[in-house]
């Protein structure tokens, strides 16, 4: 077996376990709810960038304040009912602070996205 096909395994069985960890299944909610309010630009790289950012700090135990309106979630915030996604995102975003998690779980998470290099 080639050393691609050996890493893909292992991916594969990595992500099988990390679907079973809250913290995860809770990202990808958030993932699901950009992709739904995308015409309001919550899947556009300024409002995926304040979750990152918010997410890092906050398993990082860095102060952090959540973002609650359109403006600090970057949304198009001359939309009508732009306020209404701003809260459905921030809503999720509390599911997330709220889930029971270990720091190695953190860890594998954070890693499974790419965000390790950002977390300390």
């Amino acid at each position: 077996m080639s050393d691609y096909v050996k890493q893909m395994i292992e991916l594969r069985e990595k992500e099988k376990r990390l679907k079973k960890v809250p913290l995860f299944q809770e990202i990808i909610k958030f993932q699901e709810l950009q992709k739904e309010c995308k015409d309001f630009g919550a899947y556009d790289t300024e409002p995926s960038y304040t979750f990152k950012e918010f997410i890092i700090g906050f398993f990082s135990g860095r102060e952090v304040k959540v973002p609650v309106t359109a403006g600090q979630w970057e949304l198009f915030s001359d939309m009508p009912g732009v306020e209404g996604v701003a809260k459905k995102l921030t809503k999720q975003l509390e599911r997330i602070m709220n889930t029971r998690v270990t720091m190695k779980e953190v860890a594998d998470v954070l890693s499974w996205f790419g965000w390790n290099r950002y977390f300390r």
